[in-house]
């Protein structure tokens, strides 16, 4: 008797899906959800709605299918019903951006898998700022305490790559614009590092976002952040850390003086125009020169010179 080989076609199909790194390529994790055509091939959003498959007796299922990626192989998915379909995410690790448009639609044909469905995620970025202070043309010192916000570039904005001090504000100052990262600069270098910053807008091959980079405070007695320049920066994904700062570009001029003196010893009879060591002065803001308007000391030095510690603009006294 021969043999015979019975089978039944299946009337439904399935997907695979692949969601990787987009600097790497390698695969991620990550969660989505299935969306479903209910008007074959017409392009209006409101016809696409979550899919919950049928139950066993063909009753209308109350389950949403949802579905996670894995780092080590494509996902193949269940059987569905011939139609169109496309891939929503929902979640997916802090180290990404997340992917917010939908994957291109794809159909599902009785008894095939249709491959080719992919997504990317980018990694999210890092600014190092590096933050420098400067006196009346003197060496660059690190300053702690200066602190940042980042702002994404919009379209509306300005084209150039800094602000004016009324474009400056007018960000600021604007309710539905919020700062996607603040840091404080701090330690002996000045430094501090912004981290999860999106950088997922695609130039070609590769990826960046630019940000308006904006001192709102600073801690340090004579400087005011309204005078540094905010600018433009472009953040990169990471593992990059996109740095700025550290030589003469993010630098604060502080908008107070200081007091220079020199003391002579007078009784010399060798030299009277000699510096005198060791002299302390007080400085105050009122000729009564009490403890109460002492507002710093000066002391001279080797040869007699002596500076004070930023000062205000206005009149001073010593004693």
């Amino acid at each position: 008797m021969s043999g015979f080989l019975l089978y039944n076609p299946p009337l439904y199909g399935r997907f695979e899906f692949s969601k990787t790194d987009a600097q790497t390529g390698k695969l991620i994790i990550a969660k989505f959800k299935v969306q479903r055509n209910e008007n074959f091939g017409t392009p209006n959003p409101e016809d696409w709605k979550d899919y919950y498959p049928l139950n066993a007796d063909g009753t209308q299922g109350t389950k949403l299918l949802e579905f996670s990626t894995k780092a080590d192989e494509e996902y193949l998915s269940d059987y569905l019903p011939p139609g169109e379909y496309r891939i929503v995410e929902v979640s997916v690790s802090s180290t990404y951006t997340k992917t917010v448009e939908p994957t291109d639609p794809f159909e599902i044909k009785q008894g095939v898998i249709t491959t080719g469905v992919t997504m990317e995620n980018v990694r999210k970025g890092s600014l190092r700022i590096i933050k420098r202070s400067q006196f009346n043309g003197g060496d660059l010192v690190a300053m702690s305490g200066a602190t940042f916000k980042l702002y994404e570039v919009l379209a509306t904005d300005p084209t150039t790559d800094t602000l004016t001090s009324v474009q400056r504000q007018a960000i600021l100052d604007d309710a539905s614009r919020t700062a996607a990262g603040t840091g404080t600069t701090a330690g002996a270098n000045g430094e501090v590092t912004i981290t999860g910053l999106d950088a997922n807008n695609k130039n070609g091959s590769t990826y960046s976002k630019d940000y308006w980079l904006i001192e709102t405070a600073n801690s340090n007695d004579g400087y005011n952040p309204a005078t540094f320049v905010a600018r433009k920066v472009t953040v990169v994904p990471g593992p990059t850390v996109t740095t700025v700062g550290g030589s003469g570009e993010l630098v604060n001029v502080p908008v107070w003086g200081k007091l220079k003196i020199r003391k002579v010893d007078a009784n010399d009879s060798n030299d009277a125009t000699k510096g005198l060591e060791g002299a302390v002065f007080s400085i105050h803001t009122d000729a009564s020169c009490t403890d109460t308007n002492k507002v710093g000391t000066i002391t001279t030095d080797a040869d007699g010179y002596g500076e004070s510690g930023l000062l205000a603009p206005g009149n001073y006294f010593l004693k």
